[in-house]
């Protein structure tokens, strides 16, 4: 790195650093609080994975140009794919539209006491019985997986999730557009469609 004599490559690689390493701290003070809010677990979001993707595509703009525009474009679409990414991974921790492939156990993030977006918005919109329920299964090894899934559906955590996630994509559809380098581009909005409909 500082033989490219840039060292602006070094201060983005230390401040992603210092902020993954934040997100991992600031998800762990997020354990078991169900209290917390869409903006909060938004910033989880960012903090643990779309500041990777972020610093990752940056430092490759940068390397390419001095483009303010050009490195701003790459870095928020990337940033974003990023968060995307996370939501389409907690959709997929409650089996929606996995692969055989699937290697992760379902259901896991709810045993470790992770606020997931399915698991936020159903509790959210629930009431009564089913928030108990929602409630009771955080952080516990034992839970009925069928009751638990009937939850989240009924109280559209799943839809939800998956229109924040629609949401995300449409925003970085019209980002990427702005790039204008037809390479790049294409290169975008292949990551785009992989983190939005993955199954594995």
């Amino acid at each position: 790195m500082t033989q490219l004599e840039d060292f602006r490559i070094l201060d983005e690689l230390a401040n992603a650093t210092n902020d993954i390493s934040k997100g991992e701290l600031v998800q762990l003070n997020a354990i078991n609080n169900l209290q917390l809010d869409l903006k909060e677990l938004l910033r989880i979001s960012y903090l643990k994975t779309g500041r990777l993707f972020e610093a990752s595509a940056k430092c490759g703009a940068m390397l390419c140009t001095d483009n303010i525009k050009y490195i701003k474009l790459i870095s928020e679409s990337s940033r974003d794919i990023g968060t995307l990414f996370q939501i389409r991974d907690d959709l997929l921790d409650y089996g929606h539209n996995i692969s055989k492939n699937f290697n992760k156990p379902i259901f896991q993030d709810i045993r470790e006491g992770k606020i997931t977006y399915p698991l936020l918005f159903a509790y959210k919109n629930s009431s009564g019985p089913d928030k108990k329920s929602l409630s009771s299964f955080l952080g516990k090894q034992d839970i009925d997986e069928k009751k638990l899934k009937q939850i989240i559906i009924k109280n559209k955590g799943i839809e939800m999730s998956v229109d924040l996630a629609n949401t995300f994509h449409d925003q970085i559809i019209r980002k990427i557009k702005l790039i204008n380098n037809k390479l790049i581009e294409k290169e975008m909005l292949e990551l785009l469609s992989f983190a939005l409909v993955r199954s594995k």
